[in-house]
């Protein structure tokens, strides 16, 4: 038997990936796969800068959806106020037939027989990545983001002349509150607010916190820099508001009922139940209007009436 004593070399401990150095060669297609570059999906954390200009969550994906509109011969700056609608309609309409042309050529010579010769011959310069060939053509994929600008705008023209008053400054994600629905507030997790390079401060759930915001009369531009006023408003807006009305819908029926809301939120003025149903109906201007008067009263029947953590946090 050996008295020689054998030490098992201690594994290195595996080193964190670098931070991707973002440079000008980002911006470009030519830095990407192209199959790569038709796959890339917009960011849920994407957020707006006060005018209106949308970001991606990381200079690294910014740098990728850029290389995307690129890739079809857009400058992302003339789309970046309706990125998401623009980087929408690219996706649906051309990235299918440019990623069969690129990856299933034989299938692609039996569609392209059913399609325009104009389509065509841009589909192909895209897949060629030839820039002559893709300004030439470009007027194909121009027609149909106008038809899905054309649509966004009679959509909102809609919703304005319902009395749902658009600030200029809203965002995509503010403007998208009419398909908000309360319950989803139990699913806030009221992950701490951070700091970012920008000295705005955001969580890990900061759409769901500007949808509910924005509901409640308050808009994230205003507020991005004032960490105690994000808390306070993601308390009240989600977490008071959120688990009161769960109470008060407790049949399953999440429609205003004014006698259960008075029985829920018992004590408040008229004014404050009509904030509330506000807030409910997502009526965001007549919010706005009644949240300045009504909210020193709110935070106080807050204190009276605090809502159970335990029931966010919960994804359903």
């Amino acid at each position: 038997m050996s008295n020689i004593i054998e030490f098992k070399k201690k594994p290195e401990a595996a080193l964190a990936p670098a931070p991707v150095e973002v440079g000008p060669e980002h911006y470009t297609p030519e830095h990407y796969r192209l199959s790569d570059l038709m796959r890339y999906e917009f960011s849920e954390s994407t957020w707006s800068d006060r005018d209106g200009y949308s970001y991606q969550n990381t200079l690294e994906q910014h740098a990728h959806l850029v290389a995307f509109f690129a890739a079809f011969g857009f400058k992302y700056d003339d789309h970046a106020h309706s990125a998401f609608r623009a980087w929408a309609a690219l996706k649906d309409k051309f990235v299918p037939h440019v990623v069969m042309c690129l990856e299933h050529s034989s299938t692609w010579n039996l569609v392209r027989n059913g399609l325009d010769a104009e389509r065509i011959a841009y589909v192909e310069a895209v897949v060629r990545q030839d820039k002559k060939a893709i300004r030439q053509y470009r007027i194909v994929a121009q027609r149909e983001l106008d038809i899905a600008r054309g649509r966004a705008e009679e959509a909102e023209n809609t919703v304005q002349f319902m009395d749902v008053q658009i600030p200029a400054e809203a965002s995509m994600f503010e403007r998208g509150v009419t398909n908000l629905q309360w319950y989803t507030a139990l699913s806030y997790s009221f992950s701490p607010f951070e700091k970012t390079g920008s000295g705005e401060y955001r969580n890990d759930e900061h759409d769901m916190f500007i949808a509910h915001a924005y509901v409640c009369g308050w808009s994230y531009a205003d507020i991005a820099r004032d960490k105690m006023r994000l808390d306070e408003v993601a308390s009240i807006c989600i977490g008071i508001l959120g688990y009161h009305f769960r109470q008060m819908h407790q049949m399953g029926d999440w429609r205003w009922n004014k006698a259960a809301a008075e029985k829920t939120f018992v004590g408040c003025s008229d004014k404050l139940i009509r904030y509330i149903s506000a807030c409910h109906g997502k009526r965001t201007d007549s919010a706005r209007k009644l949240r300045d008067d009504v909210w020193p009263e709110l935070l106080d029947w807050a204190r009276f009436h605090p809502y159970d953590r335990s029931v966010f946090g919960r994804r359903r």
